[in-house]
């Protein structure tokens, strides 16, 4: 209880001892004097070894302050001990250590003189933007005067920007960064402005972007920053551009059985798609050949639960490729029917290539339910399908014959499968299992007579 007390009563101490010098701490520090009667203190002008050397200081009369008042505390219980031996030699030992410790401050300042004198006066480089992968510039009205400072980090997003006349913030250097989206009001709202990369230059870097107060002459409201790591991310508007910037891109982190669940609500919003794929290489893009390293994948249906019409998204030119319409994309095994802004779910993945044609698993499919044949009855058939690197999708006619007709299958392998028929599509794995990795029946399902089938890797 003692041992609180005194820290409470420190505390309130130093803070009538620092707050009674100045009226605002942010822009008029109290001045401290130094041993040797240097007097310091922190201004708008002050460099970064200033700030140093005066912390330094703050520090160590904080802790001879606090070593003050416990050696006070330390007297007044050796007076109070009432003779009890336990209690005058816990007052001495609290008297020691105070003693001790305001030995050791006051003689901080000589050690460092006696080893060096530059130690409490080491000038500190300037950070440059050379030095740090963010340098962004911001300059405040501070006193009516205008200061500039070089920032290492900036905010993804800001919804309300509010700047002062003659307050900016410029980009000068930002290592990886893929878009920059401007807004005319506040919330993301209004008309948006593609800010990085420029439209007219798409392979510049970041050099002196400024998000405020004005590009163009126009006056942003909030602004969104995408640095856009690996993955697939979903545009509100054709040609990867963004119309409510509030939800849009879409960041696709995984499997999504229902966009109207979302948090932003992207359901039926998608309508172009981009891939970021940077360990993910094509030789020959225009034939679709020599694929290697790891990509995102991921199938887009019109219904939610994986079901409806279907479209693939694989990487077909390198990394930030993708359809750039969806309306005028083809769905999976249908390449004249257009898919649409109707993006209900997704199944999203990653496969690496390596160029391997090593065997991961199986798929058997059976005419039969039930996953059962019987070897004495002819009309009973199986048909086995090796599970590779790649997913591609694969004609039923052509992998297990003409009159082939799935009832059931068996997944062997980390696999989902997905059965089209017509322009119907629907997704299986193991949460359809009814025994054992039985996909028992798809007779009641939308696909009940499918005539392309397709592999999808499960992590």
């Amino acid at each position: 209880m003692k041992k609180t007390s005194i820290i409470i009563f420190g505390v309130l101490l130093l803070a009538v001892f620092l707050i009674q010098p100045c009226s605002a701490l942010e822009t008029q520090y109290p001045e401290i004097t130094t041993i040797d009667g240097q007097k310091i203190t922190i201004t708008d002008e002050s460099t970064p070894d200033q700030y140093v050397v005066y912390m330094f200081y703050v520090l160590v009369s904080l802790g001879a302050i606090i070593a003050f008042i416990v050696l006070v505390m330390a007297g007044f219980n050796f007076l109070n001990s009432g003779g009890i031996p336990t209690k005058i030699s816990s007052a001495r030992n609290q008297a020691l250590g105070a003693f001790v410790g305001l030995i050791v401050l006051f003689s901080c300042h000589l050690i460092l003189n006696t080893v060096n004198k530059s130690l409490v006066n080491t000038p500190i480089k300037a950070i440059e933007c050379k030095d740090v992968p963010i340098c962004v510039t911001v300059t405040k009205i501070i006193n009516e005067k205008a200061k500039t400072t070089l920032e290492m980090s900036i905010p993804m997003a800001n919804d309300n920007l509010v700047l002062q006349e003659g307050e900016s913030i410029v980009i000068t250097k930002y290592d990886g960064l893929k878009e920059i989206w401007g807004f005319v009001e506040s919330g993301f709202k209004g008309s948006p402005i593609k800010l990085f990369p420029d439209p007219a230059n798409p392979e510049a870097e970041v050099k002196d972007l400024a998000l405020s107060p004005t590009v163009d002459g126009t006056k942003l409201k909030s602004y969104k920053i995408i640095e856009k790591r690996e993955g697939i991310y979903l545009y509100d508007k054709p040609n990867f551009e963004v119309g409510d910037g509030s939800i849009s891109p879409f960041f696709l982190t995984g499997s999504v059985n229902d966009f109207s669940k979302t948090n932003p609500n992207f359901f039926h919003k998608t309508q172009s798609v981009q891939i970021i794929a940077p360990r993910f290489t094509i030789a020959d893009p225009e034939n679709h050949v020599g694929f290697l390293g790891t990509t995102p994948g991921a199938v887009f249906f019109s219904e939610p639960e994986f079901r409806g019409t279907c479209l693939e998204f694989f990487p077909t030119g390198g990394t930030g490729t993708g359809f750039s319409d969806l309306n005028q994309e083809g769905q999976l095994g249908k390449p004249l029917i257009p898919f649409g802004y109707n993006v209900s779910s997704a199944i999203a993945f990653k496969y690496t290539t390596t160029g391997s044609t090593e065997v991961s698993g199986t798929v058997t499919f059976y005419n039969t339910l039930n996953c059962q044949k019987n070897e004495s009855d002819p009309e009973q058939k199986s048909c086995e399908q090796e599970i590779y690197e790649n997913p591609w999708g694969i004609y039923l006619d052509s992998a297990c014959g003409q009159d082939f007709k799935i009832k059931s299958f068996k997944i062997n392998g980390p696999v989902g499968v997905v059965l089209v028929e017509g322009n119907k599509c629907q997704y299986f794995d193991k949460k359809d299992f009814c025994s054992g990795n039985c996909v028992c029946s798809i007779l009641e399902t939308s696909v009940s007579n499918p005539d392309i089938f397709e592999f999808l890797p499960i992590d």
